[in-house]
């Protein structure tokens, strides 16, 4: 019975291997991967994605910093959610939204004041975190924002009413 599980999850293993290589091989960037991977696949991302997240939000900081705020208390929430400890995790990252606010990338780069953190664990629940969800603004064409990210966060700023 356990030779039989360790068969399946070998070939699990394979099989993921082999896809995720294939699709870095067809040029296909994957949702998460560290800044410094995929150079040219990050390239055109960047090209491609031209709107800041400022210029969504018609240049209104209050309205960007709210926003890239909620997507910061958003996910520190989903890691309290799924037991997945973010305590001491510093990064700089790049987020790419579609137009309707969906994540279609997360570029990430840990900072050297950051605790040791499972990479390949940090990636997946950043994929998990982009699979779900969806920032508060939308925009006729593709956007991103470029920031960093420390947690636990510090303060938890909720929208102002006008």
């Amino acid at each position: 019975m356990n030779r039989i599980l360790l068969y399946l999850l070998f070939f699990t293993f394979l099989i993921g291997a082999n896809f995720s290589s294939a699709q870095q091989a067809n040029g296909q960037l994957p949702v998460v991967f560290q800044i410094g991977e995929h150079e040219p696949q990050y390239e055109q991302l960047l090209s491609d994605n031209t709107e800041m997240l400022l210029s969504v939000c018609d240049y209104d900081m209050k309205k960007a910093f709210l926003s890239w705020n909620e997507l910061l208390i958003e996910m520190e929430n989903y890691s309290k959610d799924i037991a997945f400890d973010l305590r001491g995790t510093k990064f700089w990252v790049n987020i790419f939204f579609s137009p309707e606010g969906k994540i279609n990338h997360i570029a990430y780069y840990l900072k050297p004041k950051s605790r040791n953190i499972n990479k390949a664990e940090l990636s997946a629940f950043l994929k998990s975190f982009a699979k779900r969800y969806q920032i508060s603004v939308s925009h006729d064409k593709l956007f991103y924002h470029a920031g960093q990210a420390s947690f636990p966060l510090l303060s938890q700023v909720k929208p102002l009413q006008n």
